[in-house]
């Protein structure tokens, strides 16, 4: 989509990828907070569904993808508790 996609759609996956850095950053310093896990996760998880409605609506395909979820997963909920 880098290549072909159209300027939003660049822009979004941009954004997506550099959520994702930011994930791989916290990993690497190894001293996040859970707050900050929230918050990472919870602005990679827009920024992938921001994307892939870009890149729907880039490539004609109608309606919303449906959202990646929410943070913190039910999973992850249930072992902390």
């Amino acid at each position: 989509m880098l290549l072909i996609g159209d300027a939003a759609t660049i822009a979004a996956a941009r954004r997506w990828h550099e959520m994702v850095w930011t994930i791989e950053l916290l990993v690497r310093e190894g001293c996040a907070t859970p707050q900050d896990w929230t918050l990472a996760l919870g602005q990679a998880s827009a920024a992938q569904d921001a994307f892939y409605a870009c890149a729907r609506c880039d490539l004609g395909i109608a309606g919303a993808p449906p959202p990646a979820g929410e943070w913190p997963r039910p999973w992850r909920a249930e072992l902390s508790s």
